[in-house]
C-alpha cells in the first residue's frame, strides 16, 4: 500500500521524510555521486546503486514523520519518492 503526504527535504548534506501512514519501504531515486550515510537505527537497512536509493525494515520497525533519514556528502538531487506500507484492514 502506498504511503500519502509524503514529502522529501533535502539540503546541506540531510535528507528527511514527511509522511502519513506506517512505511516499511521507501525508494528513492537520485541523480549525483555522492557519499550516502544511513540515520536510521539497526533495524533498517539501506542499500544503494546505480541512482536508486532502497530502504526498509528487518523487523517492521517503526519510523516517525519527519526524521532524518541518511546524510549525504557530495552531490545529492532526488528525482523521485515512493513509500510503501502495509494495508491494515
Amino acid at each position: 500500500m502506498s504511503i500519502s503526504n509524503v514529502k522529501l527535504y533535502h539540503g546541506n548534506g540531510i535528507v528527511r521524510l514527511e509522511f502519513s501512514g506506517d512505511p516499511i519501504v521507501i525508494e528513492i531515486n537520485y541523480n549525483g555521486d555522492g557519499s550516502l550515510y544511513k540515520h536510521l537505527g539497526r533495524k533498517w537497512i539501506m542499500q544503494s546503486n546505480r541512482g536508486k536509493i532502497i530502504i526498509f525494515s528487518k523487523t517492521n520497525a517503526t519510523l516517525e514523520s519527519g526524521n532524518v533519514i541518511f546524510n549525504y556528502r557530495g552531490e545529492f538531487k532526488p528525482i523521485g519518492c515512493k513509500v510503501f506500507g502495509l494495508d491494515k484492514k
